[in-house]
């Protein structure tokens, strides 16, 4: 469940001026209300960015555990300065702004729904395109309650090094992983 918040956080983290596909590593942290550490995830992120047509679509894989990797893809919507995304499952949609110069922007600030009752405001810096950092906060969709923060710093990598990390990885699957 978190590489699909992760993401929808990664989505938007990398939306510098050009055309093509970038590669990130990184790690997630996880955090109570209180701020008490919950977990760490190392992450993988390909962001392929199409400023022709409006669209970035971002892939992410997430080592959840020894045995436990998970792949996602959110797809990111631009118009102006606004954005929507969707995800692969259909289970998480949101809306959002960037500030900046477009495809060049150094901040966002969206707010996306889960079908699972829970919404996510998600918050990202982007003025260095090679280091990028999110904030989301998670709430219980009726009640508001806060349920955790996920804080997310990727660095931009290259293609031959995500690829050398992310073959073995989605070699091993998914069927260890509880969702």
């Amino acid at each position: 469940m978190t590489a699909k918040w992760i993401l929808t956080a990664l989505t938007f983290l990398s939306s510098f001026a050009w055309a093509g596909t970038t590669y990130y590593l990184g790690e997630e942290t996880i955090t109570n209300a209180a701020g008490k550490e919950l977990g760490r995830n190392p992450l993988l992120v390909e962001k392929v960015t199409e400023p022709e047509k409006g669209l970035i679509t971002e892939t992410a894989i997430e080592v959840k555990g020894p045995d436990c990797v998970q792949k996602y893809s959110s797809y990111l919507t631009v118009e102006g300065n606004k954005f929507s995304l969707k995800d692969s499952t259909g289970t998480v949609t949101g809306k959002g702004e960037f500030s900046g110069e477009p495809w060049a922007w150094t901040y966002f600030k969206a707010t996306f729904e889960s079908t699972l009752g829970f919404q996510i405001e998600d918050e990202n810096f982007m003025s260095d395109p090679h280091v990028l950092v999110a904030r989301k906060k998670i709430t219980r969709t009726i009640t508001g309650e806060l349920l955790f923060y996920m804080d997310a710093t990727v660095k931009e990598i290259s293609a031959s090094l995500f690829k050398g990390l992310s073959a073995p990885l989605l070699k091993a699957g998914t069927a260890a992983c509880r969702h």
